[in-house]
């Protein structure tokens, strides 16, 4: 066999800006990540709550104290039910879940949840609160609800009683800053309670013209409690700043010429706050700046559905390094997609995905994620995600997850197989592919490509390799060509090496 080998050498993330031919990237992937600049199939997921009747609009995790288990705490339009799950994410106790509904809650369509939690040294309890105002189609809502509380599960005792109103309405949603509440909402106002009292607003201030839609604790170099606050168009840092023996609160306002997109696109990542704007990504590390990314900006803003921006959501997986931004593409009304940024990489791919709301894997090792979808028993559930290869049902029906990935253009009159520019108005004949994966299942291996740049995609006859295959020969020719990967079936799992490809000039001229 004459030719030359060479390695894949497209480099990590998947570029959806500009076209096909303008870099080196990645053309397309689903259910892929990049690990150490190389694809790697996403983990399953495991259906760990079915049954719901409407979507869930705000998740909470938590770990119960003295019980072994976990706390799911899912808000939809019409509810708020408290899930418990143990280590192996399995259902303990009712598996319809437990109602905290506070009594006389406003049900809204609207309705979108805010969580936190906090400890009262004067009781030895922990207290969740949760917040549910009609912001999902306005997020400048002005409406007032209630904030409500309620004592969590500790010392083996199981705690599912409806929650109580706080005797604070905020428009906007709350935050605890031990041993203190903060609400805040319309007119820019902030709000804070007295110490391990947050049924008893003490003090108030408006810090911006424009509503706070959210805030993400953080603390200050001397470990006092603080808090980042985003209104419509300013961040502002606040920070415990006490008057003699009264407890107080300051601000500053870090910038006034900012957004957000969403209540809910903002996420702390080892102490920097990420967050997408009306218009790019930002993060602040002390100072504010915009995250680079030449590889979906324009794919996102250009396709995200803007009439439902408020469900634009964030979370993360720091096991792989990730910020996901679930969002709704193109004409969907709910997120049925995700752009990833990956901070250990510094990288950029994305992924379709029906997902509405969820929570960081944290005390608990995988991130839970629920549809906003119904399924064919018009209801929905909670996944935990990141475990296995496969989607699993309750009653463990398993279905494989497709996964796959394209490279970049191999062509010898533009970037060759070394990834330099050649020039050369040749073929590209492929003879060989010596798969170097860490692999379960077969994957299909697939020839894309075309002559000029405008032509229709020509594809091979997809090749199949497995775990023990060394190698196949498609000897297939185009003038610029692609490889595609694809994982579809049960068990299913790859991690890409360093493949190669034996390639010679083809015989096919311009």
């Amino acid at each position: 066999m004459s030719g030359k080998y060479y390695p894949i050498n497209t480099q990590a993330g998947i570029r959806r800006d500009g076209t096909q031919y303008a870099g080196n990237f990645y053309i397309d992937g689903q259910h892929c990540r990049f690990q150490r600049g190389l694809p790697q199939k996403m983990g399953g997921f495991v259906q760990t709550v079915g049954g719901l009747t409407f979507p869930p609009r705000g998740i909470y995790v938590n770990p119960t104290v003295g019980l072994g288990e976990v706390a799911i705490f899912s808000g939809d339009q019409n509810t708020l039910k408290e899930f418990f799950i143990d280590g192996n994410g399995v259902l303990v106790g009712n598996p319809l879940g437990y109602n905290r509904t506070p009594v006389g809650f406003r049900t809204d369509v609207n309705n979108m949840w805010t969580f936190d939690v906090l400890y009262s040294p004067n009781t030895e309890l922990s207290y969740i609160f949760a917040h549910a105002a009609p912001n999902l189609s306005d997020i400048n809502s002005a409406v007032s609800t209630p904030v409500y509380y309620g004592v969590l599960s500790s010392g083996g005792i199981d705690q599912t009683t409806p929650l109580v109103p706080t005797n604070e309405s905020v428009s906007g949603g709350m935050i605890a800053l031990h041993p203190y509440l903060l609400t805040y909402g319309s007119d820019g106002i902030v709000s804070w309670s007295n110490a391990d009292d947050p049924t008893t607003i003490i003090n108030s201030e408006s810090v911006c013209s424009q509503k706070i839609v959210t805030a993400i604790q953080t603390r200050a170099g001397n470990a006092a409690p603080g808090a980042l606050f985003w209104s419509l168009d300013s961040l502002i840092r606040a920070y415990f700043s006490p008057i003699g023996n009264e407890p107080n609160f300051a601000f500053d306002t870090i910038t006034d010429q900012n957004s957000i997109l969403s209540q809910n696109s903002a996420i702390e990542y080892d102490g920097y706050y990420y967050w997408a704007a009306v218009d790019r990504f930002c993060v602040y590390t002390g100072t504010v700046r915009e995250i680079p990314n030449d590889m979906n900006l324009n794919y996102f803003f250009n396709n995200i559905n803007y009439a439902y921006r408020q469900k634009v959501w964030a979370t993360k997986f720091p096991r792989k390094g990730e910020i996901w931004w679930f969002y709704p593409f193109g004409n969907a009304t709910e997120c049925n997609a995700a752009v990833i940024y990956n901070v250990r990489e510094n990288k950029w791919y994305d992924t379709m995905m029906n997902r509405g709301a969820g929570y960081f894997e944290q005390t608990y090792p995988f991130p839970i994620w629920s549809t906003n979808t119904p399924d064919i028993n018009n209801q929905y559930s909670i996944y935990t995600h990141e475990k296995g290869t496969d989607q699993v049902l309750l009653n463990q029906t398993s279905f494989p997850i497709d996964s796959y990935f394209e490279t970049g253009d191999i062509a010898f009159c533009a970037l060759g197989p070394t990834g330099q520019w050649t020039g050369v108005n040749r073929w590209v004949e492929i003879l060989q592919m010596e798969p170097d994966f860490i692999q379960t299942g077969n994957i299909s291996f697939t020839v894309n490509g075309r002559e000029y740049s405008r032509d229709p995609v020509v594809s091979s006859v997809p090749l199949t390799f497995g775990p023990n295959t060394t190698r196949l020969n498609p000897r297939e020719q185009r003038r610029h060509m692609t490889l595609r990967f694809e994982s579809n079936v049960l068990g299913g799992y790859y991690e890409m090496g360093q493949t190669i490809l034996n390639l010679s000039i083809g015989d096919g001229r311009s």
